[in-house]
């Protein structure tokens, strides 16, 4: 009760000297203190250099890593129905580019 008493009071004070609510609102916060203690633990501990032996709590995985090995897995089985003629596909004209020739795309082919 008595804080909101006391924010009353002073937004009648804003309201009254025209002082634009500037008197209760936040100043932005000031990062410097905090990026400053960051820089020196960086600077102190190293994480982005490479030291034998340092051990991690957590590991983080390669997930473009995974997902280009399952993509070419899926391609290698494509190519591999095609070359077997187990798979036909119709439309597409010739995909293959077994002369490694270059391909040429045009606005047309990117029509949906």
């Amino acid at each position: 009760m008595l804080i909101d008493l006391f924010r009353q009071l002073h937004i009648n004070i804003e309201d009254n000297f025209c002082l634009s609510y500037c008197t209760i609102q936040h100043s932005p916060p000031d990062l410097t203190a905090t990026l400053s203690k960051l820089q020196d633990h960086i600077v102190q501990h190293e994480p982005h250099t490479y030291k034998v032996g340092r051990k991690v709590q957590y590991l983080i995985d390669d997930k473009l890593r995974k997902g280009a090995a399952a993509l070419m897995k899926v391609v290698s089985a494509v190519n591999h129905k095609l070359d077997e003629g187990i798979l036909e596909l119709e439309g597409l004209g010739d995909i293959t580019n077994k002369d490694n020739a270059a391909c040429v795309i045009e606005a047309s082919d990117l029509a949906v």
